[in-house]
């Protein structure tokens, strides 16, 4: 589910499933931030999108 979120944005989720990988995902960036760094840059290692990633990570995972 994180590389679905972090290469599309959760573009093939339902919006429930939106939730859920938006909460993983900030859980992660907020607990383990090293971790974080290496995951976006395995899935996403051009930084495509990362402004629209942060913002459906802000915008779901409440």
């Amino acid at each position: 589910l994180i590389p679905e979120g972090v290469q599309t944005v959760c573009a093939k989720c339902t919006p429930k499933l939106k939730k859920k990988v938006a909460k993983i995902i900030k859980a992660i960036q907020t607990q383990l931030p090293e971790e974080w760094q290496i995951l976006a840059k395995q899935y996403n290692p051009e930084g495509k999108n990362k402004d629209d990633i942060q913002k459906f990570i802000d915008e779901n995972a409440d």
